[in-house]
């Protein structure tokens, strides 16, 4: 793809390694494969990050993470504190789009405006962006108050998904579109299944958990649809 050349499923589809290019570039090309709309109906493990958060009617809860607002999280978040709480979402797609998806200290740059302690619990999305776990880690711990949540979610499929693919034609194609969709973004299109895939897999859930165990306690790990979630409780 995007080499001057199709391959054999493409040209089954596309009559040109143009109109194949343009397609993967379209904003939205069919709701299946516009990563927001992709999540918005996983409804189930949407809400499950503000439950695990443990914040309460009254409370102040910080969000980070992409197409919050698309994805329905705000008005999620704003529910979970109603009706006097305060829900701080942080919308970090216009920065990754500036460091091309790839991993930098975005849980440092977008917590460094707040005081220690300042919420009830705190919700980080994008986990595969963060470039070094402990310092992305501890800042999201820094602006919570003792003994209360951090949760980390990453919402990319996992190597698990990767591996079923390659014995299920169907969600191999899928899983295809997906990636190569979210990656030609930021590199040409015939990079762009490799460069995706390299970013979602570049840490194992356990390395996360390591991570988040030597700044927070009871830390545990929910794993929902090559999903996952990890919380843990700030030491008082």
């Amino acid at each position: 793809m995007g080499q001057g050349y199709l391959d054999e499923g493409e040209q089954a589809r596309f009559a040109s390694v143009e109109e194949c290019n343009e397609f993967y570039h379209r904003p939205l090309y069919g709701e299946r494969f516009n990563t927001a709309a992709y999540l918005r109906p996983q409804r189930e493990f949407n809400q499950m990050m503000f439950v695990k958060a443990g914040v309460r009617a009254g409370e102040r809860l910080y969000l980070l993470g992409e197409a919050l607002e698309t994805m329905g999280l705000v008005a999620m978040g704003q529910a979970a504190v109603a009706p006097k709480g305060e829900f701080v979402p942080i919308e970090m797609r216009p920065l990754a789009f500036e460091h091309k998806g790839g991993r930098w200290g975005v849980y440092r740059e977008l917590t460094a405006r707040y005081r220690d302690g300042e919420f009830d619990g705190a919700i980080a999305a994008q986990t595969h962006h963060c470039d070094d776990l402990l310092p992305e880690i501890s800042a999201l711990v820094r602006i919570v108050k003792p003994g209360r949540k951090v949760v980390l979610v990453d919402n990319g499929p996992s190597r698990s998904t990767f591996e079923l693919a390659k014995q299920d034609v169907l969600l191999g194609w899928l899983l295809r579109q997906f990636v190569v969709w979210a990656g030609s973004r930021h590199v040409p299109t015939g990079e762009a299944f490799d460069y995706q895939k390299s970013i979602w897999l570049s840490m194992e859930p356990q390395e996360i958990v390591a991570a988040a165990k030597t700044v927070l306690e009871d830390v545990r790990l929910w794993e929902y649809k090559g999903m996952m979630i990890i919380d843990g409780v700030r030491p008082k």
